[in-house]
């Protein structure tokens, strides 16, 4: 008799949320057409401000599901037509109607695209690339480069992995190419080796992405996940111009994950589900995040003529984490000087890079997340005498306790210089040579309270640690391009050496076993467990 019962209350909780979604969410439907009245096939639809989107049909048709309430802008788009905007109010349980007709234009074919050493006409790259101009960017506050295109580049996929600020965008170019060796492209910023983060959002000026395998003919087995090339701003002469910029920004978890909460098990145990209620109510991931605020300034200088010309930037940043104390302090700068002489024919570039990150070294926010999805909801945040609340469980620690007991901080510094020498000693005749170096080094250490799990459960009397690093990375590049064009045919030759040299050095001492939690992770020495024979 009970079976019956019981698939009939799943089947209503299973069809309630349903019921909920559908009051809550609507649809958007049209379709696209051109001025002359025919379907636009393939044409992209997005939902600005959402990621919502859909793609027509062949008959220009298009649908988007479970949009939730409110008033949006829809936008249409496809290669060869002007794309178009148009405002729709959602409302609950009904179908908003948006059709779109779309004005052709001509395609910039002679638009020209970095494509690696050297450019070319849009209109006669063979190979996979991807071209975003600054004026293109995703507006607003950017955590890197990528964050700049999500959404710009077809195929290439933008995410962010983690709530802490110090991880910038992950990117996914050619989808899954290994199981264990690293999936990210190569990264190149005017033509060095760097990441994602190298520079500020605000210094880029063009972002390119080469997709397939001709590029791994140019940079080797390094591009098999493919290549980005990153471009920062340069003064052309004219006017100098003095300028400054400022974001402030918000975030929240989007879509937070439903978990049961302490009433929950508490009903469902009076049910006769096997829950152990422990008689309290908390929210763990209330507990453990927050709605952080972010910063960032920025003060541009740029002039010149336009033989000799300049731009330099200063970026100050304060961003905080989803996590609580996952906080990220950075300050950045950005020099360019550029010489041209003898009639344009020898080009002198000088780039220089420079930026110091101070961050929060604490516990590893991805264990104390994962301890608090599993946290019994109906358990207390700490005990009567104010100690953090454990219940001796392996593998089962109060998050709260892990982000608060554990204290430390690093910091880390780039330095990047780069010069190119560019002659031309012919119309169609182009020589290179580019040299630089890049230093990296950081300095960190963690510490553990007295408080803290490993010393009340485990009995350590706190831990403490130090690393410092140091990279050194040495570049030199000579290339040649010949480009000519002769009877209707086209003729580009590259030819070239490269040479890359890196140096990575790295220390790291920790001990345990201290006589106080007072000098943090300063007086290593201090801990016995070396001594004792215990590390």
């Amino acid at each position: 008799m009970r079976t019956p019962f019981i698939g009939r209350s799943l089947l209503l909780g299973l069809l309630l949320p349903a019921a909920l979604a559908a009051q809550t969410t609507a649809r958007i439907t049209g379709a696209i057409r051109s001025e002359a009245g025919q379907p636009v096939s393939r044409a992209q639809v997005s939902v600005q401000g959402t990621r919502l989107g859909a793609i027509a049909d062949s008959l220009g048709r298009f649908s988007i599901s479970n949009v939730p309430v409110g008033q949006y802008i829809v936008r249409a788009s496809s290669l060869g037509f002007a794309p178009r905007q148009l405002a729709v109010t959602v409302t609950a349980g009904g179908t908003a109607v948006v059709d779109f007709s779309l004005a052709t234009v001509g395609v910039a074919l002679d638009r020209v695209v970095v494509t690696g050493y050297g450019t070319q006409r849009q209109g006669e790259i063979t190979g996979s690339v991807s071209s975003v101009e600054s004026k293109d960017f995703v507006q607003g506050p950017a955590r890197d480069a990528a964050s700049l295109i999500a959404g710009k580049v077809p195929g290439l996929a933008v995410t962010t992995p983690s709530g802490d600020p110090r991880r910038g965008s992950e990117i996914s170019l050619r989808g899954v190419t290994t199981i264990q060796g690293s999936r990210n492209p190569l990264v190149l910023v005017d033509g060095v080796p760097g990441n994602l983060e190298t520079v500020p959002a605000q210094d880029i000026e063009a972002v390119s992405v080469l997709k397939d395998g001709s590029a791994a003919a140019v940079y080797g087995s390094r591009a098999s996940n493919g290549v980005i090339l990153v471009t920062t701003k340069r003064h052309d002469g004219g006017r100098n111009t003095l300028r400054y910029d400022t974001f402030l920004s918000s975030q929240r978890i989007s879509n937070r994950p439903d978990f049961l909460n302490a009433a929950d098990y508490v009903r469902l145990r009076s049910q006769g589900y096997a829950f152990d209620t422990l008689g309290y109510a908390t929210d763990w991931i209330a507990q453990m995040t927050r709605q952080p605020v972010s910063q960032r300034q920025t003060v541009s200088l740029s002039g010149g003529a336009a033989t000799t010309n300049y731009n330099a930037s200063l970026n100050y940043e304060n961003a905080q984490g989803v996590f609580k104390r996952s906080d990220n302090k950075e300050i950045s700068t950005l020099g360019n000087i550029r010489h041209t002489m003898f009639n344009g024919k020898l080009d002198a570039d000088l780039r220089f890079v420079g930026r110091t990150q101070t961050f929060f070294n604490g516990p590893n926010f991805d264990n104390a997340w994962r301890q608090a999805l599993i946290r019994n909801p109906t358990d207390r945040v700490t005990t009567d005498e104010g100690l953090w609340q454990e219940r001796g469980t392996y593998m089962y620690t109060n998050p709260i306790g892990l982000i608060t007991e554990q204290n430390g901080q690093v910091e880390a510094r780039d330095q990047r210089l780069h010069g190119t020498a560019t002659l031309r000693p012919s119309e169609h005749l182009r020589l290179s040579l580019m040299g630089g170096t890049s230093r990296r080094s950081s300095l960190g250490g963690s510490a553990t309270t007295f408080r803290h799990v490993n010393t009340t459960q485990l009995g350590r009397s706190g831990e403490a640690s130090r690393t410092t690093s140091a990279d050194l990375d040495q570049i030199l590049e000579a290339t040649g391009t010949y480009s000519n064009s002769f009877g209707g045919h086209s003729v580009n030759l590259l030819g070239g050496y490269g040479y890359q040299d890196f140096i990575n050095e790295s220390f790291e001492a920790s001990n345990f076993q201290f006589p106080t939690d007072l000098f943090g992770f300063d007086r290593l020495q201090s801990g016995t467990a070396l001594t004792d024979g215990k590390a």
